[in-house]
C-alpha cells in the first residue's frame, strides 16, 4: 500500500495535536500536565485527522454515486484509476445498477497482468468482487512479486481472447 497525501496530513494532525497538547499541558501543569496534554492532543488530532479522512471517503463516493453508468464507464478506463480503491468503487456501484459482471472480466485481468503493484493490487480486490471463486485460486497471489507459480494460476484462470 502507498502512502497519499491523506495518511500523511492524518500523521501530522496527530503529531500536531500532541504537540500543541504537550505544551499547553506543560505551561499549565508542568510535566505530568504535558504528558497528560500530549495523549489528550495526539488523540484529539486523531480524531479529527480520522473525520477528515473519512468525510473525504464519503464525498468520493457520494460523488461516483452522482454519474451515470455512461460516465462511471468512461471514468473507470482513466490512467490514474485502475490502481486505486476507486476502481473496486466504480465497478460496485456498476454492478449495483445491474452491469453485467462479465463486462468487467477483461478489465480485471488486465489490472492483474499489470507491471504496476497498485494495478495488480487492485485487481486483485476487484477479481473478489466480481469473481470470487477465481479469487480462491488466485488465494496466495504474490501482487508485490509475483513468482512463476503465481502467473501460472493467473494464466489458467484467464479467460481466453476473444476471436472478433
Amino acid at each position: 500500500m502507498r502512502l497519499t497525501i491523506f495518511d500523511l496530513l492524518h500523521g501530522m494532525a496527530i503529531v500536531a495535536g500532541g504537540t500543541i497538547g504537550a505544551r499547553a499541558g506543560f505551561k499549565w501543569f508542568g510535566y505530568p500536565g504535558g504528558a497528560v496534554g500530549c495523549v489528550l492532543g495526539a488523540t484529539l488530532g486523531f480524531l479529527v485527522g480520522y473525520a477528515s479522512y473519512r468525510l473525504l471517503d464519503l464525498l468520493m463516493v457520494r460523488r461516483i454515486r452522482s454519474k451515470s453508468t455512461a460516465e462511471l464507464r468512461a471514468k473507470l478506463v482513466d490512467d490514474d484509476i485502475p490502481g486505486t480503491y476507486v476502481s473496486r468503487l466504480i465497478i460496485s456501484v456498476l454492478l449495483e445498477r445491474g452491469e453485467p459482471v462479465e463486462s468487467f472480466r477483461e478489465y480485471v485481468f488486465r489490472q492483474l497482468r499489470s507491471e504496476d503493484v497498485t494495478w495488480r493490487r487492485a485487481g486483485l480486490c476487484n477479481l473478489g468482487l466480481c469473481y470470487p471463486d477465481l479469487a480462491a485460486k488466485l488465494e496466495a497471489f504474490d501482487a508485490f512479486q509475483p513468482t512463476k507459480e503465481d502467473l501460472q494460476r493467473l494464466k489458467e484462470i484467464e479467460p481466453a481472447p476473444d476471436d472478433g
